[in-house]
């Protein structure tokens, strides 16, 4: 079997495991020079939370002998995420090779804790990976990493909830707000969707809406909340919310996981591993559900990523030439990608793969045999570039706690906007940034 046909046989199943093996390891690797041949040699650390990181490890260093991986769990993302930048800010304890999510690349990259990858070759392949998310990786025109999967956005539904209600997936977001006043005067007790409060996904449906609040330019950072567009969506899924059409249950919480089981939810704006969540989370629904791309604003395909992670060689590595093979490597051969989505339901990156007739044509026994990569591709194609901020957990922080009061406490929408910038702005001058007026 060919490794796009595994590959694509194995995304298609509906209900995906998802597991992370507990695996030993020490410090960051030395030693670093070139072999015989003229290849990087020597020994690396690599910290990865990823599935079937130990047998990719091991295939690596069949394929590059002269190159020995320390492979280290450092827990999950936000363990991980925490233990890396400990010894970033220490100086010292860093793998050679570090998984990041993709938010916090540019935030890694400004501090210098990690190196671009121009000199190791970069160039050679970057152009084989979605756009979209490279442009993730991308600051100052040097890429930092490469990627490991995507996770487009898209509108998970109730096929036969739906039906009941008679209505069909929206293309626009007006429409969509119909649908929710007609699904719930049909379905009473039912919600088209969960508030994206709720859901903490206002700055993608910002993304998907083509408007970056927070923009950075070097040292100069222009924060710009007070825009007619952002406006517009957050009062969308403010009236939503008001109006009493979309739920309000805690992300992932045990009656957020029920609601898409019971019919309470009957839809989801949701991630490219959306399959994974629904898959085992709402088994008892299996073969009722359906994937459509997301409704827009203006009728036209335009989508948003919600996750995803890269490999990255850090400044503290002694041995950057063997780490960046291991980064170039990793995420491009064909036998190490079939091993990343052996046991897991992320969504490729490579466009070799996601244009693969047999991927695309894959069926998904959930989703009534539905080929979904189809959906998944398209959405990918029309995500829009995105950078991030130098300090994204801020920006969750402040947004939510202020989505919040609108869930909570019927903010005005007018206050919340103002109160993010504000909070923004003085959090990055007090950062050493040049906050543009």
């Amino acid at each position: 079997m060919s490794t796009q046909r595994k590959l694509t046989r194995l995304l298609g199943i509906g209900v995906v495991a998802m597991t992370a093996a507990a695996l030993a390891g020490c410090a960051s690797g030395g030693g670093g020079d070139e072999g015989a041949d003229g290849e990087a040699s020597g020994e690396i650390t690599v910290w990865s939370w990823s599935t079937n990181a130990k047998e990719i490890a091991e295939l690596f260093e069949e394929e590059h002998p002269d190159i020995t991986v320390n492979l280290v769990n450092p827990g999950d993302a936000a363990t991980g995420s925490e233990r890396l930048q400990t010894a970033f800010q220490a100086g010292s304890g860093a793998p050679d090779v570090a998984m990041i999510e993709y938010p916090g690349i540019l935030q890694n990259a400004m501090s210098g804790y990690i190196v671009p990858l121009t000199d190791f070759g970069i160039d050679e392949i970057k152009d084989d990976f979605a756009n979209s998310i490279m442009s993730q990786l991308t600051v100052d025109g040097e890429v930092y990493g490469t990627p490991i999967d995507a996770s487009p956005m898209a509108l998970y539904y109730r096929t036969d909830l739906y039906a009941q209600a008679g209505i069909e997936p929206a293309t626009t977001w007006e429409e969509f707000a119909q649908d929710a006043a007609t699904l719930q005067a049909a379905l009473p007790g039912s919600y088209i969707a969960n508030s994206a409060f709720a859901d903490g996904s206002m700055n993608r449906m910002y993304w998907q809406a083509g408007i970056a609040p927070v923009q950075v330019e070097g040292e100069t950072i222009a924060i710009d909340y007070d825009q007619p567009e952002i406006q517009n969506v957050l009062d969308y899924w403010a009236g939503l919310h008001n109006d009493g059409l979309t739920a309000d249950l805690p992300i992932y919480s045990p009656e957020w996981n029920a609601a898409f089981a019971d019919g309470t939810i009957t839809s989801w704006v949701g991630p490219g591993w959306g399959p994974v969540i629904l898959g085992s989370n709402a088994e008892s629904s299996a073969g009722k559900w359906a994937v459509a791309p997301l409704p827009s604003w203006d009728g036209e395909p335009a989508s948003a990523e919600w996750g995803g992670s890269a490999y990255t060689v850090t400044e503290q590595s002694k041995n950057k030439a063997a780490a960046a093979e291991y980064v170039k490597w990793v995420n491009h051969d064909p036998q190490a990608y079939e091993l990343l989505f052996e046991l897991t339901g992320s969504f490729p990156v490579l466009k070799s793969y996601i244009a693969d007739e047999e991927f695309l044509a894959s069926p998904f026994p959930f989703f009534g045999d539905q080929p979904v990569n189809q959906v998944l591709a398209s959405a990918l194609e029309s995500v829009s570039d995105w950078q991030w901020t130098p300090f994204n957990s801020e920006v969750t922080n402040v947004s939510d706690a202020e989505y919040n009061s609108i869930l909570e406490d019927g903010q005005d929408t007018s206050k919340t906007l103002a109160t993010i910038e504000t909070s923004l702005r003085d959090y990055a001058a007090k950062q050493g940034f040049t906050v543009a007026d």
